[in-house]
């Protein structure tokens, strides 16, 4: 820890000086548009049918593009989808593809949009994100082998005009076009080679950049496209995405070999925030997320509602983020953070030790329980610098208020996604990052115990009824109403506890201009460029 402490004094003293040089070399040239940036992890996967966690869905929309993206300020804009024609009761969309093509030149057509839609509902395939689908008509029945796929609501015209049919209106469609579960798939090379999102050689691709180089655990290359439609607009011909951790990023930083360190795709080490914000360095911006624990309701003893939010109360939220993340996240006492004219409620107290206890004396009462026969608890996390810092105050905190065993159980991210996906586990630390303004996509996840996203194993009839009331309330002021019931329900079962809300935390150089970020934690390098020479 010394060691660490020394290189980060080091290198807040090296940018002291450099600050301090004279206007005669106060100007130094950048490299060609090259940029190196740490995604800290390995990726689970590059298909965006199957993209789940923040990095995996950035890396995808870095190599991959649906009908639409998000420009600056999270604005919806046109991509693959050069006009798009809306009904007069908002629940059929006409969208005119422009002529694009694949990396390999082949044209871009509506077929390969429906082919990819297709698979993600296919009630075979695995797709944790299909339910973002389930907007189209029929698409969720269809997911669960209810009606067959010739039901789905989607229709190719011609090979470059598409019609989608909605369930309900939905004011944030043109938002879910640009996620990855939107995008298309070169079909005749996934029929070909199932394998094909994890070998560059067979990687196809029709985003800005295309892949070059895949070294599993060290580092992914991506160059510039060529045969992008938008080319000409690219200004980066080539992105390195190292996997390092965050003390070995911020050295890097230091020494000038990286451009970009931290938010979205990693942290800043816990102990550097102090000494980075005093320097100026440190970066902050919004974003729509919570940090928050699942729960195994059907895991012995998590099946218990009050022992459930007696872990929830006991956490001191305040503590952790003044004094470990410091990064201006707020403390979470209600699922969902603030956005889109939603605010906060505050469903429990923070760190509040002595209704814990009263809940858990309950839960003794209730099931006749001996502690000599009760067994220990273990928290699952990915096992980074700051999770595990987490981790340790939380268990700390556990310790102080229960009678039983606290166990850490940190893992590779991979591991994590595939117990939880699984039901292997009791608590996981995790997250949710929103793919759309609006408080729906938080609740959705929570609507059925089989979505793929959900994995706590609870769902609650009445919530199902307000949450499907809200899809078809014109009102926004009621919409939002229902919303709000939703997330009273959630809270009061507790199948996950909310932990801070997020911000993004982050360095950059000051030559790299033009990266668009959101607080979707969506990160674009389309626009980025160097400029020609760095201010020191």
């Amino acid at each position: 820890m010394n060691i660490m402490r020394n290189s980060i004094f080091s290198f807040l003293l090296s940018l002291c000086i450099s600050s301090c040089n004279t206007p005669k070399d106060k100007e130094k040239k950048c490299t060609a548009q090259s940029i190196k940036i740490n995604i800290c992890n390995e990726p689970q996967t590059l298909d965006p049918r199957k993209a789940r966690s923040l990095n995996d869905v950035n890396l995808t929309k870095t190599l991959m593009e649906g009908m639409t993206r998000l420009g600056k300020d999270g604005k919806v804009e046109l991509a693959l989808a050069e006009k798009i024609a809306i009904s007069e009761d908002l629940q059929t969309y006409t969208i005119f593809l422009r002529q694009a093509q694949w990396s390999n030149g082949d044209p871009i057509t509506a077929a390969d949009f429906l082919y990819s839609w297709k698979q993600s509902l296919s009630p075979t395939f695995p797709s944790s994100n299909a339910f973002q689908l389930y907007i189209i008509k029929n698409a969720e029945a269809i997911k669960r082998n209810q009606l067959p796929m010739s039901l789905l609501g989607v229709n190719s015209i011609d090979s470059h005009t598409i019609e989608i049919k909605l369930e309900h209106p939905a004011p944030y469609f043109l938002e879910l076009l640009s996620l990855p579960i939107f995008f298309p798939i070169h079909a005749q090379r996934d029929r070909e080679d199932a394998t094909w999102a994890e070998k560059p050689t067979a990687f196809l691709n029709n985003g800005p950049f295309s892949l070059s180089d895949w070294r599993s655990k060290d580092c992914i290359t991506v160059k510039k496209n060529p045969l992008y439609w938008n080319a000409n607009n690219v200004k980066l011909e080539q992105i390195e995405m190292i996997m390092v951790g965050e003390d070995i990023a911020l050295q890097m930083f230091e020494n000038k070999e990286l451009d970009w360190i931290g938010s979205p795709f990693s942290s800043l080490p816990t102990d550097a925030i102090e000494h980075l914000k005093k320097a100026k360095l440190f970066s902050t911006s919004l974003l729509f997320g919570t940090h928050w624990i699942r729960i195994n309701t059907n895991s012995y003893p998590l099946h218990m509602e009050k022992l459930r939010k007696a872990f929830a109360s006991a956490i001191n939220r305040k503590d952790i983020v003044q004094h470990i993340v410091q990064g201006d996240q707020t403390p979470a006492l209600s699922l969902l953070p603030p956005m889109n004219n939603f605010f906060p409620s505050c469903y429990f107290s923070d760190g509040d030790a002595k209704n814990s206890k009263a809940l858990w004396q309950e839960c003794v009462d209730q099931y006749d329980i001996s502690l000599h026969s009760f067994p220990s608890i273990t928290l699952l996390y990915s096992a980074t610098e700051r999770n595990h810092i987490i981790a340790q105050a939380i268990q700390s905190q556990w310790k102080n208020v229960f009678p039983f065993p606290i166990i850490l159980e940190p893992a590779e991210p991979k591991i994590v996604f595939d117990r939880v996906a699984r039901g292997d586990f009791q608590l996981a630390m995790g997250s949710w990052i929103a793919d759309f303004e609006d408080p729906v996509n938080f609740l959705e996840i929570f609507k059925s115990k089989t979505n793929g996203t959900n994995n706590t194993g609870w769902e609650d009839p009445v919530y199902i009824e307000l949450l499907t009331k809200s899809y078809i309330e014109k009102d926004e002021h009621q919409r939002l109403s229902l919303l709000q019931e939703c997330e009273k329900v959630i809270m009061n079962a507790m199948p996950v506890i909310p932990i801070f809300y997020y911000t993004m935390n982050y360095l950059k150089k000051d030559c790299l201009q033009g990266v668009i970020i959101n607080g979707l934690g969506s990160i674009d390098f389309r626009q980025a460029y160097l400029t020609q020479e760095e201010k020191k």
